[in-house]
């Protein structure tokens, strides 16, 4: 049985980490044996579920603050497991992927979640992270748009690699009977246009930009999920709902989803659940939004409300069109499955 050990910047509330705990979990049943090693753990901040059943290694580092003794105890840790594979996971996880194991024999990965990240916040990793990516096994990247922006600014595209995120389509799928008793919890008439918008309180998010459409669209009822979005002041259509576990009920009681971002998209993870129910997606051109909606939605290309107005419009009209002509869960399916990933990378680690 082969021992991987996951290297990650944290285990909070994100897409990133979600695919880290669903990838985690699968190869396990197919003979490996892995631990996660987060940077940054708190057992007293929220944490998604989803690690709840997997094997975390928790030195009670906070925020990501290594010092010196940290690190030989860290370096140690290693030793002593002797993982057959280290897989660095974002930024953070893959500097310390690197930067742990020097000197060390050792099969080390880097996983690139995002494209066109903030330089102010991140400028210092990803240079780092570009000088250090030349000495490893191979850097997987989750998006076409994160391959090529990474390409473009000095990562060397012959030890970079696309595995798309998996979206569990046994756990994302349409469903009648959900969709009619989360509209009753959340007090939604069966007639009411409601339109979904998933994503943590951040400044990548463009939260304003759905606020302004909410204030232009009293007729419909928008639903704010995410970490921190209980926090948004917003028009009384907007209900807020915060992080919610029932992702899957909530993407069923809606009609479409809208997703913009102002940057460093890669994969978004909620695009692809959405479409695993039957959503049609109205989003903006960045990350690999086009490649993962196709057909079976609208891209926006410059985010003009008067446009945005008028594809929501066309979208609540024909969305049942849509999602039985151009098969929007299929496209999930045949495309981004759980297994498709999976089987990707137990091909790159074997």
């Amino acid at each position: 049985m082969k021992k991987i050990l996951f290297i990650t910047s944290g285990i909070g509330i994100g897409g990133a980490e979600r695919q880290l705990a669903l990838l985690a979990k699968e190869i396990n049943k197919r003979g490996f044996y892995s631990k996660i090693l987060p940077l940054s753990y708190d057992p007293n901040e929220e944490n998604f579920p989803d690690f709840e059943n997997l094997e975390l290694v928790d030195f009670q580092i906070r925020k990501n603050k290594i010092n010196l003794k940290e690190y030989f105890r860290l370096r140690d840790f290693i030793k002593k497991e002797q993982p057959d594979i280290i897989q660095g996971w974002m930024y953070a996880g893959n500097i310390a992927a690197s930067v742990l194991t020097l000197g060390l024999k050792k099969n080390i990965f880097h996983s690139i979640r995002a494209s066109d990240m903030d330089n102010r916040r991140y400028g210092k990793q990803i240079k780092f992270s570009k000088y250090i990516s030349k000495y490893v096994k191979k850097v997987i990247l989750n998006s076409q748009a994160g391959y090529d922006f990474h390409k473009k600014i000095g990562f060397e595209a012959e030890n970079m690699l696309v595995i798309p995120n998996g979206i569990d389509t046994k756990i994302f799928k349409p469903d009648p009977n959900l969709r009619k008793k989360m509209r009753n919890k959340l007090g939604i008439s069966a007639h009411k246009k409601v339109v979904i918008f998933v994503a943590r309180l951040d400044p990548m998010k463009s939260h304003q930009k759905v606020l302004e459409i909410a204030y232009r669209h009293p007729d419909l009822l928008f639903l704010f999920v995410g970490f921190r979005t209980k926090n948004i002041k917003a028009p009384n259509n907007v209900l807020k709902l915060g992080l919610c576990n029932e992702m899957n009920s909530v993407y069923n009681s809606a009609d479409i989803m809208v997703h913009f971002s102002n940057y460093g998209e890669g994969f978004p993870n909620v695009i692809g659940e959405a479409m695993a129910c039957g959503i049609p997606v109205l989003a903006n051109d960045i990350g690999d939004n086009k490649h993962i909606i196709g057909k079976t939605g609208l891209i926006e290309t410059n985010l003009q409300l008067e446009k945005i107005d008028k594809n929501i419009n066309i979208l609540l009209n024909i969305s049942k069109q849509i999602a039985e002509k151009n098969k929007i869960r299929e496209r999930i399916v045949y495309n981004f499955s759980v297994s498709k990933m999976v089987e990707s990378y137990i091909k790159l680690y074997n």
